[in-house]
């Protein structure tokens, strides 16, 4: 494509359905991948020593579609094509821009995964698909990003797989093998095996791209690396913070507490020289730190997958945002008895209920926190045909009190979550609740603009050593009902 650094030429069918006014009525689903599901996939599969990972691009996914359009569509043939002025074409099968193409190659790609390679769908997300052989052995995972699709697999389910896409008439180009000599781009990530197999995820060329929001900019420089117009500190502002919140949700969680308060920045006035602004201050600190690490990765090592297990770590910060609202984060990792870890989900964002003490807040962090957790552990609990635990931690004291014990709050809305929760832990959905030092909390980055020395060594070394870090818990006894 032109503008990029190697050009090549591109054809394809495109309709110019900008005009059109039936889209309106279109009800679009185009399902993508989530950046949880990449990370699941990531750790397990460099956990199976028979797995490898594959890439697989669709060529001009769209017009493979097998469904034909319900609604009558009507075009005007180009003039390359000669046919007489009058002459209008009416589209059978959907093509590029048009509002449901996406709907057609989804139900054609996801129905034969389903269908004919027999694999299920997580129960969270429709791109996140998973296969067992007779014996109850995982063989395959795939996860399907529009028309890239990145697959863990043995030797023969990756033949069967291209034996199917063969098979169906499905045009792509050749799957590529993650190796050490080999590296594979998918959904905006450079994926690279590391020391004692490891997967390394990066985004140095994301990293390239940013820069510092200024009074002036005489030229700006598009990821296409073609010169723009010059930019208002307003316009800089949008466009660095949403490209450097994408690198953050990819690779550099660190930065993920700094752009979710940029986020909340009122954009109806900005000031004309960003050193007058705090937010602007702090957003071009965060992004010359990118700039300055751009090979800042996220690590995946293997686990043993017998005793792995999801330990959701949850803090907040109390009124601590510009309208004295709440911050609330949480991250989630996946870790084995050896106590190494693989980050599997993070998260931080302004609490939108109304928090009226510290317990409010940290017991809405922990729900939200929570809510991922058990959705990520039904799938797993799948995948891995066990039960995986599912460990709360919290370095909150009466937050830890109000769930262990049968107590109550003096804010009595607040005892809806505490029973949902509480509920859980008597069915061990909740394996332990802990009470952890305030230290040794990682999900403390989420919440606060300062370092995290728990967080980084987290992604550093890939370790964490709960027991260590917790000051206190519950010793349960086994349940007499349970087999």
């Amino acid at each position: 494509m032109a503008g990029t650094p190697q050009a090549y030429p591109k054809s394809r069918l495109v309709v110019q359905a900008f005009n059109d006014s039936g889209k309106e009525q279109v009800l679009t689903q185009s399902p993508t991948l989530q950046r949880v599901s990449q990370r699941i996939l990531l750790s397990i599969s460099v956990s199976l020593k028979n797995h490898n990972l594959y890439l697989r691009d669709i060529t001009q996914a769209y017009v493979q579609s097998r469904t034909q359009l319900i609604r009558d569509f009507y075009i005007r043939p180009p003039v390359e094509m000669g046919l007489d002025k009058n002459t209008l074409l009416k589209v059978i099968k959907p093509l590029y821009a048009m509002a449901e193409a996406g709907n057609h190659w989804f139900s054609t790609y996801h129905k034969l995964h389903k269908e004919v390679l027999k694999m299920s769908p997580s129960t969270y997300d429709h791109c996140f698909l998973y296969r067992k052989n007779l014996q109850r052995d995982l063989i395959g995972i795939t996860g399907m990003q529009t028309d890239d699709t990145l697959t863990s697999a043995t030797d023969e389910f990756a033949k069967l797989e291209q034996e199917t896409i063969t098979a169906a008439s499905i045009i792509s180009k050749p799957v590529q093998k993650l190796t050490t000599e080999t590296r594979l781009m998918f959904n905006g990530a450079v994926l690279k095996r590391g020391i004692n197999n490891s997967i390394v995820v990066s985004q140095p060329k994301q990293c390239q791209n940013l820069s510092i929001v200024k009074e002036v900019l005489k030229e700006n420089t598009s990821s296409r690396e073609r010169p723009q117009k010059e930019l208002s500190v307003k316009e800089q502002f949008v466009a660095q913070r949403a490209r450097g919140a994408y690198i953050a949700s990819v690779c550099q969680l660190e930065a993920t507490f700094d752009y979710s308060v940029a986020a909340q920045i009122d954009h109806s006035a900005f000031p004309n020289d960003p050193s007058d602004d705090e937010t602007i201050k702090n957003l071009n600190k965060r992004i010359y730190w990118q700039m300055n690490n751009p090979d800042r990765c996220l690590t995946f090592k293997p686990l043993n997958l017998s005793t792995v297990k999801l330990v959701v770590f949850t803090d907040a910060s109390y009124a601590n945002n510009r309208d004295m609202s709440s911050q609330i984060g949480y991250v989630i990792v996946m870790m084995d008895d050896n106590d190494n870890a693989n980050l599997v989900h993070w998260t931080s964002i302004k609490c939108n209920r109304i928090t009226r003490s510290v317990l409010a807040a940290e017991l809405y962090a922990m729900a939200h926190g929570f809510d991922m957790g058990i959705a990520i552990k039904t799938t797993m609990n799948a995948m891995l045909r066990r039960e995986i635990s599912m460990y709360l931690c919290t370095d909150s004291k009466s937050l830890y009190e109000c769930i262990s014990k049968l107590g109550t709050t003096q804010e009595k809305r607040l005892m809806i979550d505490i029973l949902c929760l509480r509920e859980s832990y008597e069915r061990r959905e909740i394996t332990e609740l802990r009470w952890i030092a305030g230290n040794t909390n990682p999900a403390d980055a989420m919440t606060k603009s300062k370092a995290c020395p728990a967080l980084k060594n987290l992604i550093d070394n890939n370790y964490i050593n709960l027991n260590e870090a917790t000051l206190k818990w519950v010793e349960r006894v086994q349940d007499r009902n349970e087999d």
